[in-house]
């Protein structure tokens, strides 16, 4: 897997963390942001290196779907990742955007992101 530039969108400065350190063992490179409005900010200030985000889906203020699309404005051939708590399957699909490229679920594992991470970046 080519080494590329994360961005990690969630409220939960516990996840954050935890992403954190996982890339950093995987020897990625990463920016956090704990809301919309911050990872907006995050990908305009880093456009040409940023290659995927990870969103958590319930966030306050602006939902994870709503932030996917704020991103893909900016950047449309940002990787999107909706991540959350539940399953695929327990979420509205119907809610799913066809700016959502993929889902990974927690609580993440590095075998489960790894793999995940590889199906997206293989394609980009």
């Amino acid at each position: 897997m080519d080494k590329k530039t994360f961005l990690v969108v969630d409220d939960e400065p516990i996840i954050c963390n935890l992403l954190a350190k996982i890339f950093d063992h995987l020897g990625y490179k990463y920016y956090l942001a704990n809301n919309s409005l911050s990872a907006v900010e995050t990908l305009k200030e880093h456009l040409d290196e940023i290659d995927i985000a990870i969103v958590d889906l319930i966030m306050p203020e602006t939902d994870g779907l709503e932030t996917i699309k704020n991103l893909k404005e900016i950047k449309g051939d940002l990787i999107a990742l909706l991540s959350s708590g539940q399953s695929e399957n327990s979420f509205d699909n119907a809610n799913r955007t066809s700016a959502v490229d993929g889902f990974l679920s927690k609580p993440y594992r590095v075998e489960h992101l790894t793999a995940v991470l590889k199906e997206y970046l293989d394609k980009s």
